[in-house]
């Protein structure tokens, strides 16, 4: 259990249950007598895409989009329209949802170009820099960016795209947004007001504050591109990590793209194994899609928990393959091993193995009682774990506010309230094991609840 924070001075205000909608899009009116496996494809990249960006980062924007054969790959600009013609995924839609924040379509973008194609914004540049190595520059044309070396984050191509890839680029979009001035740090302490939007819900909180008590200030959580609302994060490792073993059946490819463009491991001789050791309470496996890969079976401490189909039509990097439940916190192993058999589409049965990511926080228990201490009051939390709805209620008649955070820091619920709230449990877009944080009288308290 997290400490109280009396040095955070709060300014408590009334907020809706549900956050205000961010990125949104339409279709345009006729979408109906669109190609149907193109209005499908559409609606399936631009659903991704939308999460992707609202899930990372903070912007408001209505977006239309529209069907177009004419269009030879696709297009979008300030206004908001996207026009998709030859090309259609989620890395095409990530990519154009920039274009109509700004990147590569406003004069803001055109006045930042310097010499040799060079970004002369600063946030930008150390945003890279965090990622890429000290030196390294963002590189930009008309309408593009891309680094001077290492990964690239502008998903220009299918070459730049993964997990980690999109991730990074909703956040160098944010930090070229702040450089062009269409992101503002309103209140001068440092922070963008779109980060602090994203994590905090407000702008009542400074760069020198540290908000969840870990000793790191919210600003080097900026800097460090880290979550200033959980004193744990999710580590993710290369396949090349001294915590990853393999047994004689698998070989080394140096494959651009992958994760950190640090290679990737391969086999697809049948019972192969690769061995991930980790401490915590949750574990992802990345990998690749393709088409002439084939099944991976999965095994938690040695207990198979499913098998992967790691087939694709086209390639795809660092991607997603497994996310575990949540695990008692402590050592555990993941093992992903060659199955040897392969989707009817694919030719072959290859697995590769290009990061793992595991939480290295506690999550496996929650609030063992109804009442928790909340300053010098008692607040109760009842029930605990939550089917359908449960109370909060507080004896004293001042503000409190109400955040819930999934595990990656995101927020999934806030309001406030004086002497009692039911909370539903479909107001909250997330399940399983959350964070529950709760302001009021100049105190913080933070803990866990339940939602099955």
């Amino acid at each position: 259990m997290k400490r109280f924070l009396p040095e955070l001075s709060l300014f408590l205000f009334i907020l809706t249950t549900s956050v205000q909608a961010q990125i949104t899009y339409s279709l345009v009116a006729g979408s109906e007598s669109w190609p149907a496996d193109k209005r499908s494809a559409i609606i399936q990249a631009m659903d991704e895409a939308v999460d992707h960006y609202n899930n990372n980062g903070y912007f408001i924007k209505a977006l239309t989009v529209e069907y177009n054969p004419n269009v030879p790959t696709a297009d979008a600009n300030f206004n908001g329209r996207i026009r998709f013609g030859g090309s259609i995924s989620t890395r095409t839609a990530l990519h154009e949802i920039s274009h109509t924040l700004g990147v590569g379509t406003v004069s803001q973008w055109w006045a930042r170009i310097g010499s040799s194609n060079t970004w002369t914004g600063s946030r930008a540049n150390a945003r890279v820099q965090l990622y890429n190595g000290e030196g390294v520059t963002v590189k930009c044309d008309n309408m593009h960016f891309w680094s001077s070396s290492g990964p690239t984050y502008g998903l220009n191509y299918p070459r730049e795209d993964g997990s980690t890839n999109r991730i990074r680029h909703v956040r160098m979009v944010s930090a070229l947004l702040w450089d062009m001035g269409l992101i503002k740090d309103s209140d001068n302490d440092g922070l963008p007001d779109d980060w602090e939007m994203f994590y905090f819900g407000t702008l009542d909180y400074n760069g020198n504050d540290d908000y969840n008590g870990d000793g790191v200030t919210n600003l080097d959580n900026y800097k460090a591109d880290t979550n200033p609302t959980s004193k744990y994060e999710w580590i993710k490792v290369s396949d090349r990590d001294a915590s990853v073993s393999y047994d004689a059946n698998w070989g080394e490819w140096p494959s651009i793209p992958s994760y950190n463009n640090a290679g990737v491991n391969y086999s697809q001789i049948t019972g192969a194994t690769a061995t991930f050791i980790f401490t915590g309470t949750r574990v992802r496996y990345y990998g690749f899609k393709r088409s002439n890969l084939g099944f991976a079976d999965i095994y938690i401490n040695d207990v198979l928990q499913t098998s992967v189909d790691c087939y694709a039509p086209y390639l795809e990097p660092d991607v997603l393959l497994y996310e575990s439940d949540i695990l008692a916190y402590g050592s555990h192993t993941l093992k992903v091993v060659v199955r040897g058999t392969k989707n009817p589409s694919s030719s072959g049965t290859e697995v590769i193995i290009d990061a793992f990511e595991y939480y290295e926080g506690d999550l496996s228990s929650a609030i063992s009682s109804d009442n928790v201490i909340y300053g010098s009051h008692a607040l109760k939390v009842y029930p605990n774990p939550v089917k359908d709805v449960f109370t909060l209620e507080s004896p004293g008649d001042f503000v409190t506010k109400v955040t819930i955070f999934d595990t990656l820091g995101r927020r999934v619920y806030q309001n406030t309230f004086i002497d009692r709230i039911k909370i539903r449990a479909n107001e909250i877009s997330a399940s399983g094991i959350l964070e529950i944080q709760l302001e009021g009288e100049g105190k913080l308290y933070h803990g866990k609840i339940v939602i099955l």
